[in-house]
């Protein structure tokens, strides 16, 4: 052992030399105090450089930095000062103030960063943190990775849990967990799932999981599923489940509750889609609740489920049934099976084949394959109607003043003046007959 300097101190060991003033060498061998006020405790090939700096053991450890710190292990490297290193092998606290408790091949780069364990992780940004794992980088001043595999946190206050290949690359954004997830936008999320990503323009989203999913949109939100998508400018827009739905740019405010293949598109604001498969809205304020290849395509119109069904005029309304259509604003058809409403403020309640032509407005249908022939008449097959007649008629006809004009076959109506009006009944539409009372 060698001492070169006053007020230096080796108690035992071999081959150790204390070449700086004030520094301490407990035992070990070889080691090398070259900096005044430094300490090494013991083990060997350990050097302090730095004054202040401390090695309590281990192998091949070095001290550089100013009051830093090694606690053992081995091939450890303190560059910086204030910096710490616990324990571990072939550890390297290179920023000012880090600290690595243990591991292997970890790097604390940044200013007060941290490395707890774990191996090959890299938290190179002032007050970065690395809780373990293998092959992680926190790359975002103030960023936080927890621990997993390959894990990247690029954003500043980004956070990265846990799993493999995941990447925050957006300011303040987080990622839970899974397996290659990315969040782009600023203050966006993907708390697991595989391979779900908010692109760089969805600031404020969310996916919570499933795979394949994207969020581009500011503000949305993606629950699970696969390949579901909020494409950039539909903000506040929301797909809660499903497979392969979209809802695409300008569609503000929208939702699609699950089912697949449904498609919001562009600039379909407040619109909705609850389920079922293979859905299209096309307008402002539409719904479709479910059911199969229905559309609704003109503001405020809605189909609620069904097949095949289509609300095509503004404000109009397809209940369920197949083949449906409504092409006359306000109109509706609850049900039924290839029935067409294209007149304004018309309807059909169901059955086959129906229509209402479109000069057709205010008419009304109850049957099958019927098609009408005039407006604001209603159209059925039969009418059965019961009750009692005891209090008021079961039917009251208006009084007319005039024939009606086109006059059809079976045609009734009451014509004359009020109090004396007379019963009025066309058997081909051309003939007329008088049902006078006395």
């Amino acid at each position: 052992n060698l001492i070169t300097e006053t007020n230096s101190s080796i108690v035992g060991g071999t081959l150790n030399t204390a070449s700086a003033a004030c520094s301490f060498i407990g035992g070990g061998s070889l080691n090398k105090t070259s900096a005044a006020f430094s300490t090494i405790v013991g083990g060997t090939l350990n050097t302090t450089s730095a004054a202040r700096s401390f090695i309590g053991g281990g192998s091949d450890n070095t001290a550089s930095g100013i009051r830093s710190f090694i606690g053992g292990g081995s091939d450890n490297t303190v560059s910086s000062g204030k910096s710490f290193i616990g324990g571990g092998d072939d550890n390297t606290a290179s920023g000012y103030r880090s600290t690595i408790g243990g591991g292997g091949s970890n790097i604390a780069g940044g200013n007060s960063s941290t490395v707890t364990g774990g191996s090959e992780n890299n938290a190179s940004a002032a007050r970065s943190f690395i809780g373990g794992g293998c092959g992680n980088t926190a790359s975002g001043y103030r960023s936080t990775i927890g621990g997993g595999e390959f894990n990247t946190a690029g954003g500043s206050s980004s956070i990265v849990v846990g799993g493999i290949l995941n990447t925050a690359s957006g300011a303040c954004s987080f990622i839970g967990g899974g397996d290659r997830n990315q969040t782009n936008g600023s203050h966006s999320s993907v708390v697991g799932g595989f391979s779900n990503q908010v692109t760089s323009t969805g600031n404020f989203t969310s996916i919570v999981g499933g795979e394949q999913n994207t969020a581009s949109a500011a503000l949305s939100f993606i629950g699970n599923g696969c390949k579901n998508e909020t494409a950039n400018g539909a903000s506040n827009s929301s797909v809660v489940g499903g497979r392969e739905n979209k809802v695409c740019s300008g569609a503000v405010c929208s939702f699609i509750g699950g089912g697949q293949c449904h498609v919001i598109e562009s600039n379909s604001i407040l619109s909705t889609i609850g389920g079922g498969s293979t859905n299209t809205v096309n307008g402002e304020y539409v719904f479709i609740g479910g059911g199969r290849n229905n559309e609704a395509c003109a503001d405020h119109s809605s189909v609620v489920g069904g097949d095949n069904n289509c609300s095509c005029a503004n404000c109009s309304f397809v209940g369920g049934g197949s083949s449906n259509q409504t092409n006359g604003i306000n109109s509706s058809v609850v049900g039924g099976f290839n029935n067409t409403a294209s007149a304004e403020f018309s309807a059909i309640v169901g059955g086959v084949c129906n229509h209402i032509q479109s000069t057709h407005c205010r008419s009304f249908i109850v049957g099958t394959n019927i098609s009408s022939s005039a407006a604001c008449t209603t159209f059925v097959n039969n009418l059965y109607v019961t009750g009692s007649t005891t209090a008021n008629a079961v039917m009251n006809l208006s009084t007319r003043s005039t024939t009606p004009s086109p006059l059809t076959e079976g045609a009734i109506w009451n014509s004359g003046s009020v109090g004396a009006g007379c019963l009025y009944f066309s058997p081909d539409g051309t003939a007329i007959c008088k049902l006078a009372f006395e």
